[in-house]
């Protein structure tokens, strides 16, 4: 049975501190730009569900049925 996208935002109780999960890359590319790295969150599956349901969630509020891209 396929869960809605309420039901999976109500369900999970994970916090997750996604700032910990994504790499930052000090002075990339120049000097003073901290470059966020998500390939770090791609790769951890917990954090990138979590960041996933998190983004739905905020989604729905405004009534949106479809996500196209992140």
């Amino acid at each position: 049975m396929m869960k809605t996208c309420r039901s999976i935002g109500k369900s999970m109780k994970t916090n997750l501190n996604l700032k910990d999960i994504i790499r930052t890359v000090p002075d990339h590319p120049i000097p003073g730009i901290q470059f966020r790295d998500i390939t770090s969150l791609v790769e951890h599956s917990e954090g990138f569900n979590y960041s996933l349901t998190q983004l739905t969630k905020h989604c729905m509020q405004f009534n949106g049925n479809t996500i196209v891209g992140i």
